[in-house]
């Protein structure tokens, strides 16, 4: 969407976005609060070790199909030039 005024009310640091998403939902299911609770979601200790899970640029790169090293660079350059 290309709704100025929206995005006016949208800015961060003098930043405007260029163009917003607009989301309607028409169905909204909530999870069995069994299976959240079986699910450990809240004890640490059934948690993975943090060492073992992927970076954010291995995630990236195994569904785009980019070297890891073009994401990191990527991610990067997003981060320091385009982040607000």
């Amino acid at each position: 969407m290309k709704d100025e005024e929206l995005l006016e009310k949208l800015k961060v640091k003098e930043r405007k976005p260029l163009l917003g998403i607009g989301v309607e939902v028409a169905e909204c299911f909530i999870h069995c609060a069994k299976a959240f609770k079986r699910s450990h979601l809240w004890q640490p200790d059934f948690w993975e070790d943090k060492e073992t899970l992927p970076s954010a640029s291995t995630i990236l790169s195994a569904h785009s199909k980019m070297s890891n090293q073009d994401v990191v660079n990527m991610l990067e350059e997003s981060y320091t030039k385009r982040l607000y």
